[in-house]
């Protein structure tokens, strides 16, 4: 089985895999594995449930004591007893015994108290059905608590060059001291960052002979220590991606990174608690072009 020490930087994210050339995204994702992404996201949300049945499939054919497999508790927890039937439909439709990591998806997926949310799905770890659990989109006092009662494996939160918020309020660090993985998803923004073409990532492409994605990859796995999820698209986009980790920047480069600013992402209000004052932390990414 796979530990924190084994896990490879770049993981495998599945949302909005192409399933209309279910041949080429196998391929894709079998390449992804054999080149050393050893763990991967699943969730009933990403193409309403459809890519589950699809990686079944991959994990038939590949080794499954080699792969991290990290599946979302998602809407709606109403009462302990979802979190056990969520689990085992996953694993039911996914022909496994059990997942890696049990993570949940966002705070408002679940009705009840989260202590409580929590407590439910570390009997799954009791039962064998996970091994660790995870948390995502939570706010710095609820990480907190959580991680004190439970000791989480991972926390997955959003960042990326404009999208530093994370960095901001201090999580970054906790998790680095607390030996949390930190798992970043939209790390390229869906390549709406590279499109801007800020000029600090044109200059470092051309400087590096590399392209802008492979500048913030390489920032984001080597100086934040952070590990991104980035989709199996085509076997070019991931020769690309892992191509990112085999050069080093510059310090003087790296600290141009650190302290780029994005005015109008360091503008947006996050609503933490819910309320409907501004937006929730996973649609940060989502507020530009």
């Amino acid at each position: 089985m796979i530990d924190k020490k084994d896990i490879y930087p770049l993981g495998i994210g599945t949302f909005k895999l192409d399933l209309s050339n279910r041949e080429n995204s196998s391929k894709s994702l079998l390449y992804s594995f054999n080149n050393g992404q050893n763990f991967i996201d699943t969730s009933h949300l990403y193409d309403s449930g459809a890519n589950i049945a699809f990686l079944a499939d991959f994990f038939k054919i590949i080794d499954r004591e080699k792969i991290f497999i990290i599946t979302n508790i998602e809407k709606f927890v109403e009462k302990s007893e979802d979190i056990e039937n969520q689990l085992d439909s996953y694993l039911k439709l996914m022909r496994l015994d059990y997942v890696d990591c049990l993570q949940l998806h966002e705070p408002a997926v679940t009705k009840i108290p989260l202590l409580e949310t929590f407590e439910s799905m570390n009997q799954m770890v009791k039962k064998g059905k996970t091994r660790f659990l995870g948390a995502s989109n939570l706010n710095f006092e609820d990480l907190r608590l959580i991680h004190d009662n439970f000791k989480l494996f991972h926390f997955s939160g959003v960042f990326n060059l404009e999208c530093k918020v994370y960095e901001k309020i201090g999580v970054l660090d906790y998790c680095a001291e607390n030996d949390i993985l930190f798992i970043a998803y939209q790390a390229l923004r869906r390549n709406r960052t590279a499109d801007r073409n800020y000029p600090i990532l044109v200059d470092l492409s051309q400087k590096y002979g590399k392209t802008q994605n492979q500048i913030i990859l390489n920032w984001i796995v080597k100086e934040k220590k952070i590990s991104p999820f980035i989709k199996a698209g085509t076997i070019e986009n991931i020769k690309e991606n892992l191509a990112a980790l085999d050069f080093e920047i510059d310090k003087s480069d790296i600290e141009k990174l650190n302290n780029f600013q994005s005015q109008e992402f360091e503008s947006v209000n996050i609503d933490w608690k819910n309320t409907g004052e501004g937006i929730v932390i996973h649609q940060l990414p989502n507020q530009f072009k």
